[in-house]
């Protein structure tokens, strides 16, 4: 999976060290408020999803979409938000 990689500039445990960290301050700072992630698709998705895993608070989870390139190879300037809902079948699947 790394071949095709120059160098890895964070090894695993030094990822999973600053997780740890920005969940134990996320937990420490929002621990008598409701709490709100919202992830921003695709990039942040598998960072957001072992980030709440660490944090031990009811919280609620939103996804926005964002593009910018509209399918060409550089970016147009114009930054175009989607919302992105889960569909109550969905949930209730899980």
């Amino acid at each position: 999976m790394r071949g095709d990689l120059e160098r890895v500039l964070f090894d695993e445990p030094a990822i999973h060290r600053r997780l740890d960290d920005i969940a134990a301050q996320v937990s420490s700072d929002y621990r008598d408020h409701e709490l709100t992630v919202i992830a921003v698709l695709h990039g942040s998705l598998m960072f957001v999803a072992d980030l709440l895993r660490r944090i031990p608070l009811p919280l609620k989870l939103d996804c926005v979409s964002v593009a910018s390139y509209h399918g060409k190879a550089q970016t147009s300037s114009e930054v175009v938000f989607k919302e992105v809902t889960v569909p109550t079948s969905w949930v209730e699947m899980f």
